[in-house]
Parts: C-alpha cells; sequence; structure tokens
C-alpha cells in the first residue's frame, strides 16, 4: 500500500523574508483603539488595576479574547486567551518553534563534521545498506555506490549525504548558521508545533498534534515565550487554526520523547532550502523530546522522502533566489545531474532491487522552544532576481 504524500514548503533562509498580511475573515477582528461621539473623540477611560484601558473600554488583558495579552491581539477562533495568551480549548497544549535546524554538517553540540549526517533522520526502508547492498534500488546513470549508502543503524539521510554538500559549495560553509540566524531575525519561515494532552507527567497515550508553517517573524525572536508566530495560510484549513492542514492524530509521549508517524492528509511545511517553493515529502515522521514544563524540546528528528523530479523542479523555479550563478543553463544543468544522482530510495518509502531510484531520503535535526501562536497570515509573492 502507498504510503501518505505530503509537501513540504522550501523557505531559502538566506533571503530577506517576504512581508505578510493577515489573511481575510482569519481571525482579523480586534478590539476598539478608538470611540467616537458626535464627531469627536472620546478619552480613553481611566481603567483601575487590573483592567486596561483599550480604546473606550477597561478590559482584562489577562482574559479578554479579543485583547489577549495587549490591546488588539484577538485570540484565533477554537481558542481563549489565559494568563495573557491564547490557548487552544482542547485540553493542554504545548506550542514550540523550531529555533534551531541541524541540517547535516555539524553535530547537536554545533561542531562541523563531515559524517554528522549520519545521525539524522530515521531507518525509512526498514533495510541497512552500504555501497556494497545488492538488494536495492538502481542508482542514477553516473551515480557513485556510496549513494546508497546508510547513516548509523541503517538511516536514510541521501540529503545529508549527498545534497548538502552541494548547497555548501554553492553558497558556502556557513549555509546552516545562515539559515538559522535568518529565523532568529525573523525574516525566515520556521515550523510550528501544536501538541494537545501533554503535561508534566512522562507518558501520554494520546498527544495529537498539529503542525503549522510559522511565517517571518517579521522582528527578531526574543525566545522567551512571549514571541507570537504568525502562521503562513497554506498550513490551515480554511482559515481556522484549529485546523491544520497537517494533522498527527496518532501522537503519544513516552519518557518524554514525542512521537509521531505519517498522518493521512496532505499538508505544507517549510524546510528553508528552496526559496519559498514547495517540494512533495512523503513517508513523514516526527520525534522531538519535551520538556517537562514545555518550554522546549531537544533532540527533535523530520525524517521523509522527497522525489527526485519534484525537487529538481522546484530547483528550477527557486535557483536565482538561491544564488543568481544559477540563472545560467550550465550551472543549474549541473546541479540538477548530481541531485538526480543522489536518489537513492523510491517515492514511497521503499527499497527494492531492480527498480529504478526516484527519491532522495532526508533527515533533519532541530531544537525548538515555546512560542504563541498567531493570526494567519498571506506571505508576499517571491522576488524572481534572474533576468
Amino acid at each position: 500500500m502507498r504510503k501518505p504524500i505530503f509537501f513540504f514548503a522550501f523557505s531559502l533562509a538566506l533571503s530577506c523574508g517576504g512581508s505578510s498580511s493577515t489573511t481575510p475573515g482569519a481571525d482579523a477582528s480586534t478590539g476598539d483603539d478608538a470611540s467616537t461621539h458626535d464627531g469627536g473623540t472620546i478619552d480613553a477611560p481611566s481603567c483601575a488595576a487590573p483592567l486596561t484601558s483599550c480604546g473606550a473600554a477597561c478590559v482584562d488583558t489577562t482574559t479578554d479574547a479579543k485583547n489577549c495579552g495587549t490591546c488588539g491581539h484577538a485570540c484565533a477562533t477554537g481558542t481563549s486567551c489565559k494568563k495573557s495568551a491564547c490557548v487552544f480549548d482542547t485540553g493542554t497544549a504545548v506550542v514550540l518553534a523550531i529555533k534551531k535546524f541541524y541540517l547535516g554538517d555539524t553535530d547537536r553540540m554545533g561542531v562541523a563534521s563531515q559524517t554528522a549526517w549520519k545521525k539524522y533522520g530515521m531507518n525509512l526502508d526498514g533495510k541497512t545498506t552500504d555501497r556494497l547492498s545488492t538488494d536495492v534500488c538502481t542508482l542514477a546513470t553516473g551515480a557513485p555506490k556510496a549513494a546508497q549508502t546508510d547513516g548509523d543503524n541503517g538511516i536514510d539521510n541521501s540529503f545529508g549525504e549527498n545534497i548538502l554538500p552541494i548547497w555548501l559549495s554553492v553558497i558556502g560553509p556557513t549555509f546552516s548558521q545562515k539559515v538559522n540566524d535568518a529565523i532568529a531575525a525573523g525574516t525566515a519561515e520556521t515550523i510550528v508545533f501544536r501538541i494537545d494532552g501533554v503535561t508534566a507527567q512522562p507518558d501520554a497515550a494520546m498527544a495529537p498534534g498539529g503542525v503549522y508553517v510559522g511565517a517571518p517573524l517579521g522582528s527578531a525572536a526574543k525566545w522567551d515565550g512571549s514571541d507570537v508566530w504568525p502562521i503562513d495560510s497554506s498550513s490551515v484549513n480554511g482559515g481556522d487554526l484549529t485546523k491544520p492542514s497537517l494533522a498527527y492524530a496518532n501522537g503519544s509521549m513516552t519518557n518524554r520523547v514525542w512521537t509521531a508517524a505519517p498522518p493521512a492528509v496532505a499538508a505544507n511545511l517549510p524546510m528553508l532550502f528552496l526559496a519559498d517553493e514547495q517540494v512533495l515529502i512523503s513517508d513523514v515522521k516526527m520525534t522531538m523530546t519535551i520538556a517537562q514544563d514545555g518550554s522546549s524540546a531537544v533532540s527533535g528528528t523530520i525524517a521523509g522522502v522527497m522525489p527526485t523530479d519534484t525537487y529538481i523542479a522546484a530547483l528550477k523555479r527557486a535557483a536565482g533566489r538561491i544564488s543568481t550563478s544559477l540563472c545560467a543553463g550550465a550551472a543549474f544543468d549541473s546541479i540538477a545531474a548530481q541531485i538526480r544522482q543522489a536518489s537513492d530510495i523510491l517515492r514511497d518509502g521503499s527499497n527494492m532491487a531492480g527498480v529504478p531510484c526516484d527519491a532522495i531520503s532526508i533527515g533533519i535535526g532541530f531544537d525548538a522552544t515555546i512560542v504563541k501562536i498567531g493570526n494567519v497570515a498571506t506571505p508576499a509573492a517571491p522576488p524572481n532576481p534572474c533576468p
């Protein structure tokens, strides 16, 4: 049976990022900030603590859903205001945004290593293969046998082994750092998780999760729990934040480790390598270790498979935004050939002899920290620097 298929929106964090605008009808309501009478403005009232003056009304910003935390900040449908933060009405929810990605060129301590990729990802095809293995799909013409080499314990991550070095040579050895710096500066997308049913207890048999595209924050992240992250409209259904396109109903937590197998619906997520383009991903699995107080997560992993042709097509659309050197046909064709030779798996996540490899396995590490979910936003169209 074919495994579920998803879309990951790839956004190059080296670019300046796009501006965002609130989607019409998606939680755009706010508290009144001014009121008039007989053509004149009514002075803001003097409010006794703990109330705050928001326009012509005295409100409690710790509980007011239209002025949550500050005047004019309205909570989304399906959420309420508690302790100055918009929280989901269904159970206990932990909201985390990826603060740092580990793309495969460093370990989780930030130490550079050409073999760090071996520890990021999962064994998607159920096999442990090396350059001598024969029970694997047929590599592309000209591909080295090393392309079918797994990481530790059968981890499938041809992206880290074969694709990442391409970007490091095109963009520079600080590529990964630039990605994370752009997220911190608020100019790049990230991934935002909402996980329900998580408490101080180490285990939760039912901990369903929603996963969102976090649109560019628009200012430097504080990473202290006060950041209100706007959500890309591509990752919610009907503008309703309680209905993420990518939902993990089967999520659970054991000894603080949250895991989720592929869900049964399509969705969009960012991965930070392809300048606002979408790349087909299948067999997507996630795991992370959540702090007891829900304030952070470490040892996070996202693993999946991206069809090679789809990846190359998205790359062609985004080439100039990654590097203007890729605008020319010859330069792009060379990169495309190398990407095709990195194909190491089948697009349904399996691997068998006699079938051409038509997809690339990917494994990414991450750390995340607590944030608040903001309103739905529609990113501006990315520029095209190629002539």
